[in-house]
């Protein structure tokens, strides 16, 4: 077990019932972590497969419309927002270094002799790091669908101005 966070707690004075309870908590809240981190890649595969839909639908319109210059480079344009949109919610659920709680058995081993309330501190500060990494994870994917939403929303409006524009200069 590397103990790389830097908190700098003295363990061995600690009841090692409050060593187990802050243990559980930090459990607990890479849990609820992991569920959080899920349940957005679900919602952002979600969104991004039916931008998906939209950018054929709306490119394959503009495509069939070809003699109307303007309603094709609309539709093209629209077509091209989204579907960066689509990149930003798939790239927000792209596979990343998450840490969950627990670990495995061996990392244990080195530490069984150690006193408990030591080790299970030690532990506690290694989920800290573990916590605030899935944090800055959490909130980088967040901004990336955030941002693949507003491409979204302004898909529209820029597929109505390229025709306004195209209609006032064809």
């Amino acid at each position: 077990m590397s103990n790389d966070y830097q908190a700098n707690i003295d363990w061995r004075e600690v009841d090692p019932e409050m060593v187990r309870t802050i243990m559980s908590q930090g459990e607990n809240y890479l849990k609820s972590q992991l569920d959080i981190s899920l349940a957005a890649d679900r919602r952002a595969i979600t969104l991004g497969g039916f931008f998906v839909t939209v950018v054929i639908a709306t490119a394959g319109a503009a495509i069939a419309s070809y003699k109307n210059v303007p309603l094709l480079l609309a539709g093209l344009s629209t077509s091209a927002c989204l579907l960066y949109a689509t990149w930003c919610c798939f790239w927000s659920a792209r596979p990343i270094p998450f840490y969950s709680p627990g670990n495995q058995p061996k990392e244990w081993w080195p530490v069984r002799k150690e006193p408990l309330a030591q080790v299970i501190g030690g532990e506690t500060e290694n989920y800290q790091k573990w916590i605030e990494h899935n944090e800055r994870c959490l909130e980088e994917n967040a901004k990336a669908l955030e941002l693949g939403w507003r491409f979204a929303e302004t898909a529209p409006v820029v597929g109505l101005v390229v025709w306004a524009i195209t209609v006032a200069f064809i």
